[in-house]
């Protein structure tokens, strides 16, 4: 689990705009920047699907390697 302190870090890089961290289903845990909670909400749904999205590829193409 992220730390606020964490959150402030990465808030910390050259460009970062807000960072989160999610469940693995996609439910929001915490976040930090200039960004709606709504708006966090979506974006941590749709980095939990692209992650389940590349495990199934990464999981297909070991099968087959």
């Amino acid at each position: 689990m992220a730390t606020l302190s964490k959150l402030k870090e990465l808030m910390s890089l050259p460009g970062a705009v807000a960072a989160g961290e999610f469940t693995d289903d996609g439910k929001l845990v915490a976040y930090k920047g200039d960004i709606t909670e709504e708006e966090a909400a979506m974006a941590a749904e749709m980095c939990a699907a692209n992650n389940a999205m590349a495990k199934m590829q990464a999981d297909g193409y070991t099968a087959f390697s």
